[in-house]
């Protein structure tokens, strides 16, 4: 706050993984912008979080739109992501393609109709209420818990590209190994039901 009071910064921004934390972050008015995760597969920021930071007047970031690379029909996630509310969504890419294909994805630009479409099938996607916070991990056995909850629904419905399911089945492997000794679930801060029954 010193540094913006003086002109060395321009604004005072946070990030996060888990929502409701950062809705508590931003209710302080500290902050200017706020960075968080959005994707078709993990929309939890969209109840309270985006419509607070939007009248609140702060800048809305958004992480991972196409969950690292692994959601099937990219071009769609990342309309949805650009059409919720957010002012700006971060991909990693390493490739000139990738870019291309991005820049691709924002044309034409979405209407009205498209957006309450997208939005509406996102949030009719089943939801295991993971938001990716990694707080149950590490795993003793080493399953990448948050990978498998945040997908769960999605690959069930859409499918996941090559690379994904690729990682999918790597993890679906290990974790027929759980000895089900419930660490994940103590460590949840949401108490969601993770060892599979």
């Amino acid at each position: 706050r010193k540094a913006k009071r003086e002109g060395t910064i321009g604004a005072i921004g946070i990030t996060g993984h888990v929502p409701d934390v950062l809705a508590n972050a931003v209710k302080t008015g500290l902050f200017d912008a706020v960075f968080f995760i959005l994707n078709v597969a993990n929309v939890y920021a969209l109840k309270e979080l985006i419509p607070l930071a939007k009248s609140m007047n702060i800048g809305l970031m958004a992480m991972r739109p196409l969950a690292h690379g692994v959601l099937s029909q990219p071009e769609r996630a990342l309309r949805f992501t650009l059409c919720s509310g957010v002012d700006t969504a971060f991909c990693g890419m390493y490739l000139k393609s990738e870019i291309d294909s991005a820049l691709a994805a924002t044309e034409p630009p979405i209407t009205d109709e498209e957006r309450e479409r997208l939005v509406s099938e996102a949030e009719s996607l089943p939801q295991t209420g993971c938001r990716y916070c990694n707080l149950c991990e590490p795993c003793p056995k080493g399953i990448s818990i948050s990978y498998l909850m945040e997908l769960y629904h999605y690959r069930t419905m859409y499918g996941l590209l090559l690379n994904g399911e690729q990682r999918w089945q790597q993890e679906a492997e290990k974790a027929k190994g759980c000895d089900e000794c419930r660490d994940c679930e103590k460590k949840c801060p949401y108490q969601l039901s993770i060892v599979p029954t």
